[in-house]
């Protein structure tokens, strides 16, 4: 067989391209494998040996009406729909809008992107002062009621105002990924289906969304991905109170309490990791299927 013989500067490319992805490899390697094969082993394993005890937990309180996960996985699955089939549509709309350049383009850009480059503590404080202060004075002119409401310390309106602010933020960041590739269709494309008769919407669903599809389809599959982690600031609002806890929040409390218990929230995490793992298969291979294949 014949050598392939390696000049010293193809080495030193090898060798800095191999150093560049090193740190990537060991923390995929540690965070990735060694965490995820850890949680496993937590989940099914406690000071005596292998054990189910823990799953059996988990499924005897999933079981239970009223319980801390089912009102967990309710709140997630609110959370999930408003993203998905709220969030997404009309993030897709106001960024068409944009780039359409409507008027007062360059206003709403700036409302809409503004708060995604601000901390996130910044906008949850500036939220609850508007809701606790603008908002509590306009409920008590309406009906003239003379206290104030507690909006957001209420199991009445907590989550309502946290879904609300969830939209807010959420349409923020997904513009900014939606209206960047928009920005990168060839006009030459779009000019000769003006000339052919298209109209405003049908621009909109039969050019723009099949060319920039691809993109479409994989935030869709890394939506599908976090089902089970959709969630809001829960932490920065209400530390899981009001019947606002959700299944990552609630993970987050069991294994940060006084009294830790890594074990349940081990085995919580496996039984939806399991759950999760055919319905993103599903979505990719649906996602495959409505694929255009588009490039440009």
């Amino acid at each position: 067989m014949r050598k392939i013989k390696i000049n010293k500067q193809n080495k030193m490319a090898i060798g800095f391209t191999a150093l560049m992805l090193l740190p990537a490899i060991l923390h995929f390697c540690i965070f990735y494998i060694y965490i995820n094969s850890q949680s496993f082993l937590l989940a099914i394993r406690d000071d005596y040996g292998f054990t189910m005890k823990y799953l059996k937990m988990f499924f005897n309180q999933l079981g239970t009406s009223g319980s801390d996960i089912t009102l967990a996985l309710k709140n997630t699955m609110i959370f999930f729909v408003i993203g998905n089939f709220f969030m997404f549509p009309l993030a897709l709309l106001f960024s068409y809008l944009l780039y359409k350049k409507i008027a007062g383009y360059k206003y709403f850009r700036i409302v809409f992107f503004l708060p995604s480059i601000i901390s996130a503590v910044v906008m949850v404080t500036l939220y609850k002062n508007i809701i606790n202060g603008p908002i509590s004075e306009l409920w008590m002119d309406f009906t003239g009621k003379n206290y104030m409401p507690l909006f957001l310390d209420s199991s009445e309106y907590a989550l309502k105002f946290i879904l609300l602010y969830q939209l807010w933020l959420g349409l923020a960041g997904n513009m900014i990924i939606y209206s960047g590739t928009m920005n990168r269709i060839p006009m030459e494309v779009i000019e000769s289906a003006k000339i052919d008769g298209i109209g405003f919407w049908g621009e909109l669903f039969h050019m723009v969304i099949p060319l920039i599809w691809p993109t479409l389809s994989t935030m869709l599959l890394l939506s599908f991905v976090n089902i089970f982690g959709a969630s809001g600031p829960i932490l920065l609002f209400t530390q899981g109170e009001y019947e606002t806890t959700t299944i990552a929040y609630w993970i987050f409390e069991q294994s940060t309490s006084l009294n830790p218990d890594y074990n349940y929230a081990a085995a919580a995490g496996l039984v939806f990791t399991v759950v999760q793992l055919p319905i993103v298969f599903l979505v990719r291979y649906v996602n495959r299927k409505l694929d255009s294949g588009v490039e440009y």
